[in-house]
């Protein structure tokens, strides 16, 4: 209102009242298509700050979540936030200045290319300055995603970082699994960068990664003049992507802070308290018995853009390949085909992302295989022939337990041959008892004499009975002679039953005799009890009763004394005349007592 009609604000109070006013500024910039379910950075700017001033900071876009970050270059602290907004902050001046960045995350639809708007509100009217147009500039991500295989170390993943300039990069690691404990740690050869636990997801804000220094060039520890090719949609340089503009005000130069010519950047992520130990397939043994040993090698993964992968035919399911267009495989940028990802297994997602026009390339650390490498050339090289000899040592070693499996093998298959055929012939055995069972009973039924099986007389039985050999396979049992069971037999079962009974009832006599005492005891215990606190009620009313005399004879004393005293009180009053009380009437004027006189 006042920008546009400035004479207003004479018509008003506060015109004058300048500790009380707040100014603003609003900084727009745009940011590409975000796919579905994805983490992205919206924008990531450096700004600086002219003069100390009180500013709150806040983002608008077409998504909502958005978490804003806002680190001190300087000391690398990052400014609290309250509910994933940062809080009012008081920004003195520094010299690396202070590095914005939004991060969000999209829900299960896409985020369409659109603009954002950053709004500083401060005290003061000097509040922070970007180094470079916002406009023009924008954030690339580079994106490795892989699945987990368990690991001896419990380590996810360990890739090199290469970079052609100084860069400044946001490092963002997440997993399939949400609960997931782990660690990423950045390393400068042996030097920790940087280390950050979380649950999940982690997102390390800020970390520069330095050049290799040449020594022909000029400007050591700034950025190489490859930076000034990134240019606007207009066709304009964009400030901060000169030579002479502070593009990276994060990197301290050579004469404040000594650096080192050559870097190994590694990111490492490590699965910490065993949190994602279980999640390898059933299926995974077969599949690697399967599949060749270099299925793995073979197979692409997402990478960064600068890096070059080898474009691959896409199988369909047929078995007929797709034949590769020249013209589509030579045009730049463009990613080979890869196999569709299977997000069902367990894997995880690094991303770096850089500004626009930064190469930032990706590589599998293999550090611990060349190092194995080198070692064996080491040991070929004093030993020549030794890498033969190993591998005809192992062969050797592989022949022989290929042949005790074979052996094993042939055993067990001779067991099973072994153990069919004694089933076989036991089958024929019980087939022939059963036939010579059935035609017993037919000569039993066709003959004319018939007598019950009480009317026979049994002749007296052996104390052991040899079972018949037909009979054999229905029997088991360690001993050859079977005990048989006669009416001896039986009555000195009969009698050790009976033996069995009652020294049960005579123990179960005992365990009620004795609830039955333990019952007694305890309800005599009651009863004396329940006496004990009669007789200690009985005590504490006669005493409480003694007291009470006590009390009534000492008031009845002090009573009387009451009641003497005021006899004795009450004939001083009678004679002695009460004084007149100072609040009576009002004196005369002494004008009034010269009349009556």
């Amino acid at each position: 209102m006042f920008s546009l009609r400035p004479e207003l604000l004479d018509q008003y109070s506060f015109k004058e009242d300048k500790e009380k006013s707040a100014y603003f500024v609003d900084y727009h910039g745009s940011h590409t298509d975000v796919p579905a379910r994805s983490w992205f950075l919206l924008f990531r700017e450096v700004f600086m700050a002219p003069h100390s001033a009180l500013i709150s900071v806040s983002v608008t876009a077409a998504v909502s979540g958005l978490l804003l970050r806002i680190i001190d270059n300087d000391t690398g602290k990052e400014v609290p936030t309250i509910c994933n907004r940062p809080k009012p902050y008081h920004f003195t001046p520094n010299k690396g200045g202070y590095t914005f960045l939004c991060e969000g995350r999209t829900l299960e639809g896409p985020l369409a290319a659109g603009k954002y708007r950053l709004r500083m509100v401060g005290t003061s009217q000097d509040l922070l300055t970007p180094i470079r147009d916002i406009t023009s500039s924008g954030v690339e991500s580079n994106e490795i995603k892989d699945y987990y295989t368990p690991e001896r170390n419990n380590i996810m993943f360990r890739y090199t970082v290469n970079v052609s300039a100084d860069t400044p990069a946001t490092v963002q690691v997440s997993t399939s699994k949400a609960d997931v404990n782990f660690r990423v740690e950045v390393f400068d050869g042996s030097d920790v960068l940087f280390t950050k636990e979380g649950i999940g997801h982690i997102v390390v804000p800020c970390v520069t990664f330095y050049a290799d220094e040449v020594e022909t060039s000029s400007a050591k520890g700034r950025r190489t003049p490859q930076k000034s090719r990134a240019k606007s949609s207009t066709g304009v340089k964009s400030p901060g992507r000169t030579k002479a503009s502070p593009t990276a005000p994060v990197v301290p130069e050579p004469d404040t802070a000594p650096r080192k010519k050559n870097h190994n950047y590694i990111v490492q992520a490590t699965v910490l308290r065993n949190t994602w130990n279980n999640n390898e397939s059933p299926w995974q043994s077969i599949i690697d018995h399967i599949l060749p040993k270099d299925a793995d090698a073979d197979r692409p993964t997402s990478g960064s853009l600068a890096e070059e992968k080898p474009s691959t035919p896409n199988k369909k399911r047929g078995g007929k390949e797709e034949k590769a267009d020249p013209k589509k495989a030579a045009k730049p940028g463009m990613k080979p085909p890869s196999p569709a990802f299977d997000e069902s297994k367990p894997y995880w997602i690094l991303r770096v992302c850089a500004d626009a026009g930064d190469e930032v390339t990706l590589r599998k650390d293999t550090q611990r295989e060349d190092e194995i490498k080198s070692i064996k050339a080491a040991w070929e090289e004093l030993q020549p022939g030794r890498a033969a000899k190993a591998k005809a040592l192992r062969e050797k070693y592989l022949a022989r337990k290929a042949e005790e499996k074979a052996a094993k093998e042939k055993e067990e298959k001779e067991k099973e041959e072994k153990e069919k055929e004694d089933k076989e012939k036991k089958d024929k055995a019980n087939e022939e008892a059963v036939s010579e069972q059935d035609k017993a009973g037919k000569e039993e039924k066709s003959g004319t004499v018939t007598f019950s099986v009480s009317e026979v007389v049994r002749p007296p039985s052996p104390k052991f009975y040899q079972i018949p050999s037909p009979f054999q396979p229905f029997v088991t049992g360690k001993r050859d002679d079977i005990l048989l069971f006669d009416d001896d037999e039986q009555a000195r079962a009969l009698e050790e039953h009976r033996e069995k009974v009652e020294v049960f009832y005579n123990e179960r006599k005992v365990v009620l005799n004795g609830r039955n005492e333990n019952r007694t005891h305890r309800n005599d215990m009651k009863e004396e009890l329940l006496l004990t606190a009669e007789n200690m009620q009985v005590e504490v009313d006669t005493q409480r009763q003694d007291v009470f005399v006590l009390r009534d004879t000492l008031r009845q004393k002090q009573l009387a004394e009451e009641a003497a005293r005021l006899a004795a009180v009450e004939p001083e009053q009678n004679t002695t005349p009460s004084p007149k009380p100072t609040s009576a009437k009002k004196p005369k004027s002494p004008k009034g007592k010269k009349g009556k006189k």
